[in-house]
Formats: C-alpha cells, sequence, structure tokens
C-alpha cells in the first residue's frame, strides 16, 4: 500500500511540474561526454553492477561550439581528453509536456535522462534524473542512479559531472539554442584598458621648436585659421573606442602655411598622427609684428569623441565661429593660488546645447591649482544658440580663462 501511495506521489509530482512551465518553449543541444583523465586514477571499490557518483557542476561561458565546450570541459574539470559518446535535440513546450528524455549507453549499460522545468524566469531550474535501465525477474524498469538540480540561461552551456565504479569520468552538457527570445545577448567588450599616461615632452625639445618664431601668449593672440582639414578618425581606434583630446604645438611660417608640429599630449600615437596628418594640411592668415609676416608659435586642439549621431554638436572651426558669449561670470581667483604666486592660463572645450547652455566642460590644458574655478565660472555662462540651417544646434569650441595677479 505504501508502495502505490508512493507511486502517485511522483506521478502527481511531475504532472505539477510539467503543468508549471506548460506555455514555456524551449530547444535544448544535450551532449554525453566521455573523459580521460590526466594521470593514473585508484578506482572506487563498489560491490553493485552500477555505479554514478555525481561530481560538480559548471556553468560555461555563452555560445559554446562544439570544439569550445570541449576545451572549457577539459580546463575546467582538468582532463587530458574528452570525447562526444551521443548528442540530441530536446524540446520542452511539444504535445509532450515539460519533461523530455533522452536514452543512451555506457560500458554495455543502457540510462535514460530525463529534465524537468521546474521553473522559468529570464532563465530556468531544470530537475535532471538520469535512470538506468536493469533487468528485474522478466521485466525492464529504471532506477535512479542520480537526481540533481541546475540553472540555465539561453547561451550557457550547463555541465555536470559523474563517475562509473571503475572512476571513469562522464559529463552531460545543457545548451538553450532557441527560440531566440530565450537567448541571452552576449555580455558587452570589456571596458578599453587605459592607455599609459605619455612621457613628458622634453622642455629643450619644445624650446628648440620656439626658437626663432613669435609665441602666442596671453598677450598674443594665435593667427586666424582660415583653411581646415578635419582629421580621419582612424577606423581601428573607432572600434576600439579610443578617445582622446590632442593638444599640438604647431608653428607657421611667414605665409601662414603649417610649417612643423609637435605633440604636447596626446595618449594613442594613431590618434597623434591623424591629428598631425589633418593640422598640417590648415592655413592662417599670416602673422604680422610691426607689419612685417613672422614666423607664430601656439597651440591647437584636436578632439577625437565617439558621440551618438543624434545629439552630435558641430564643431566650431574655418568658416564656423564660435557663438558670442551674453553672459559671462568671472573665475574667483583661489587665495592658495594666488598667495602662492600661481597664475597663466586654463584652456577648456565647452559644448552648448541648443538653448547657448554650457552642458559639458573638458580640461584641454590644465593648472591644476586654477582649473575648478575655471570651470565653476564657465558652466555659468551662456551664449547666443548657435543656428545651423536655420535650427539651433550644440556647438563644441575651446575657451581660454585667463588668470592674473595684479
Amino acid at each position: 500500500m505504501k508502495k502505490v501511495i508512493l507511486v502517485i506521489f511522483i506521478l502527481m509530482f511531475l504532472t505539477a511540474l510539467s503543468t508549471l512551465g506548460a506555455a514555456v518553449r524551449l530547444d535544448i543541444k544535450l551532449r554525453v561526454y566521455e573523459g580521460t583523465r590526466q594521470g593514473q586514477v585508484d578506482f572506487p571499490e563498489f560491490v553493485t553492477s552500477s555505479y554514478i557518483q555525481p561530481t560538480i557542476t559548471a556553468n560555461l561561458s555563452l555560445g559554446m561550439d562544439l570544439e569550445k565546450e570541449k576545451a572549457q570541459i577539459m580546463k575546467v574539470f582538468n582532463l587530458a581528453d574528452v570525447k562526444v559518446l551521443t548528442e540530441t535535440e530536446l524540446r520542452f513546450g511539444a504535445e509532450k509536456g515539460d519533461s523530455v528524455r533522452h536514452h543512451f549507453r555506457l560500458n554495455s549499460h543502457s540510462y535514460e535522462v530525463r529534465v524537468l522545468l521546474k521553473e522559468w524566469r529570464a532563465g530556468g531550474r531544470f530537475l535532471v534524473l538520469v535512470n538506468e535501465q536493469v533487468q528485474d525477474e522478466d521485466k525492464k524498469k529504471l532506477k535512479n542512479v542520480l537526481t540533481t538540480e541546475m540553472l540555465l540561461h539561453g547561451g550557457h552551456s550547463a555541465v555536470f559531472g559523474f563517475e562509473d565504479r571503475k572512476g571513469k569520468p562522464y559529463f552531460v552538457s545543457f545548451l538553450i539554442t532557441g527560440p531566440a527570445d530565450k537567448i541571452l545577448p552576449p555580455p558587452p567588450p570589456p571596458p578599453l584598458a587605459p592607455a599609459p599616461p605619455a612621457p613628458p615632452v622634453d622642455p629643450e625639445k619644445v624650446k628648440e621648436f620656439e626658437k626663432g618664431a613669435i609665441k602666442a601668449t596671453d598677450a598674443i593672440d594665435p593667427p586666424k585659421l582660415i583653411h581646415k582639414v578635419d582629421p580621419v578618425y582612424p577606423e581601428t581606434a573607432r572600434r576600439a573606442g579610443k578617445m582622446d583630446t590632442v593638444i599640438l604645438n604647431v608653428r607657421t611660417d611667414t605665409q601662414g602655411e603649417v610649417e612643423r608640429v609637435l605633440v604636447l599630449k596626446g595618449k594613442y600615437d594613431d590618434l597623434n598622427k591623424a591629428a598631425i596628418d589633418a593640422v598640417k594640411k590648415w592655413r592662417y592668415k599670416p602673422y604680422l609684428q610691426y607689419g612685417e609676416p613672422q614666423p607664430v608659435v601656439f597651440s591647437v586642439t584636436v578632439n577625437f569623441q565617439l558621440r551618438d549621431k543624434s545629439q552630435e554638436a558641430v564643431e566650431a572651426g574655418g568658416d564656423i565661429e564660435p557663438p558670442r558669449v551674453i553672459k559671462r561670470v568671472d573665475p574667483v581667483y583661489p587665495e592658495a593660488a594666488r598667495q602662492a604666486g600661481i597664475q597663466g592660463s586654463v584652456i577648456l572645450y565647452v559644448t552648448t546645447d541648443e538653448e547657448g547652455r554650457v552642458n559639458n566642460v573638458e580640461v584641454l590644458k590644465s593648472i591644476p591649482a586654477l582649473d575648478k574655478a575655471a570651470i565653476e565660472a564657465l558652466r555659468q555662462w551662456v551664449y547666443e544658440p548657435f543656428m545651423s540651417k536655420g535650427v539651433p544646434t550644440p556647438i563644441s569650441f575651446s575657451v581660454t580663462v585667463r588668470f592674473h595677479l595684479q
């Protein structure tokens, strides 16, 4: 009587599990592997004709094909080799309900793997039963030799291992292969490792670069740009997500042609080269001193930024003039910097929105003791909205904030 009640309970339990996931349709790839250990193994002593000992369960990474899955199993379970004994496709949600099964043989013994879906919430919780088919008098019946649970997400492989009575390792893997709405998207690529800081430019090299030319300073404005060529964003840098603001020292001759370029700041060689190649094609209005054209040295910034096209700002330069300031707030000179005698110019890269308000500020040329004061002041500035084809448009441009000790 007790056996009858137990059988009825098991049937009710399996029926409840089947009903729980009846609306879920899943395609699962099942594989059975035989492993070969590294070195000799002491076989456990068992008297039963067949024995399965559960070992470890592992979740492997996304989208495992056969060769990658084999390699991962060998690595995770420290095996010398692994081979596929059988594989099949299992489908949940068919007419048979949410309990699927597969038969295979090991060492002349027949086994059945039965998989039941217990719950689905962005992933599945499954009950896995491995049953051996044994002969009882003149009947064949199933003897449960392993019961385990596993969690499985679409696109991931779940693997559990077991051993026979001679210590031979075997593994069963499950991989949800469909439908498409049950497959998790691949993880995003890892963030780009920060580039090592560029070594500082040799002051002697800068001095040699500036020798014989007038240097644009706070009192001397750089020449006016009359022809600009946009840099070509290297495709390899774009795919790698590289972004940077390259600061160059530019030297023009008496005709306003760029004759020499020196990188003052730049993290990536490919972006530095793209900036130099572009700036060498720029042309300036000749710089005049006492009515005579003179070579002049000044700083230029070239920005490489990956932006959403729908939010991309126009970049000032060439024929595109920065907007006019209609509200200016003077920076507050930090007292500590004043007492330390620190002065100079902070160069900022600013983006204004459609209303002319500053919504992004980046430091191009830094004076650490003055940067914060410059940024806080500039964020309060308001510009005339920049119009592109009659439409208010965000625009980016550089701004110099000067700090002078009287």
